[in-house]
């Protein structure tokens, strides 16, 4: 069972386990359009909103495992963020593990966040987003010591790929690097760990494989890059420079600007796809559309 398949790296993930002919129940959330689900041979359940009915359904189809990557994040929030922060990745994410408790189901994976970890600390939350990532993880705890769930906790940075529409740093640079226009960020001094989207689905059903501890595990690339660096090696790539101009906004409060290292990698699984792979691969449609503008 998957939560947050209709995300960049939960319909991967999707289409991943139908390849390898899984059974695959999604659980989507109120507000979910029916044409972001996954194609293909999928069991939608609407989340009831009650751990106990969403118990029943998950039994009802017979669910054993679940991968829970739904999630609300904000870099930045507003009075008006917190109860949608704290149902989404609190309140959902509870409801989720208390119904999978009953539902029998034996192990349960999810994704936690580098944001929890300013300076490589064991806990120092970026925003109010990884503090609710923190808890929901607190609460994780109370069911793997008192419940006998078998709990995996993946520490993901930040991941990329193809079909990437989030508004994200990396997909903004490509869109520039095809139209040219002008892209404003910040001093460029932050830290970025991109892993290709490949290798974080490979990390995620090596997590719901009997050869993978309970725990909790870091995801990384193991190519950390300042983003100044990463608009270097994409202007590299491409044979031409972007329009990008550094230190035109403030960096924001609580910047990754020192390497770091956080807890212990995935055992068992390794990234395949290097950074400059991964972004070759992505720049080669962008230079075939600035060739077919042009023409």
């Amino acid at each position: 069972m998957v939560t947050g398949s209709s995300g960049f790296i939960g319909s991967q993930l999707v289409r991943a386990l139908l390849l390898r002919h899984e059974r695959v129940v999604i659980v989507v959330r109120a507000g979910t359009k029916s044409s972001e689900f996954p194609k293909g041979d999928v069991i939608v359940i609407p989340d009831p909103g009650d751990a106990a009915e969403l118990g029943q359904s998950l039994s009802a189809h017979g669910a054993t495992q679940v991968i829970h990557l739904a999630t609300h994040f904000l870099a930045r929030h507003t009075a008006q963020d917190i109860a949608p922060l704290i149902e989404s990745n609190i309140s959902f994410g509870t409801r989720l593990v208390e119904a999978a408790t009953a539902a029998g189901v034996s192990r349960f994976v999810t994704a936690s966040s580098s944001w929890q970890h300013l300076r490589g600390e064991r806990y120092a939350p970026v925003s109010l987003y990884a503090a609710t990532k923190q808890a929901f993880e607190d609460i994780l705890r109370y069911y793997s010591d008192n419940a006998g769930m078998s709990v995996r906790i993946l520490t993901l940075f930040d991941s990329y790929g193809p079909g990437d529409t989030r508004r994200k740093l990396l997909p903004l640079l490509l869109r520039a690097l095809g139209t040219g226009e002008q892209v404003a960020l910040s001093s460029g001094r932050q830290f970025i760990d991109l892993l290709h989207v490949d290798d974080v689905v490979a990390a995620f059903l090596h997590a719901v494989s009997d050869d993978c501890p309970d725990g909790t595990f870091t995801v990384s690339s193991g190519q950390i890059v300042r983003v100044y660096q990463l608009v270097q090696l994409l202007g590299d790539l491409a044979g031409r420079s972007l329009n990008v101009v550094l230190g035109a906004v403030p960096d924001r409060p609580n910047e990754m600007v020192e390497p770091w290292e956080i807890g212990l990698t995935l055992p068992g699984w390794a990234p395949r796809i290097s950074l400059r792979e991964g972004l070759s691969l992505l720049i080669s449609p962008q230079e075939d559309c600035s060739t077919m503008e042009k023409s």
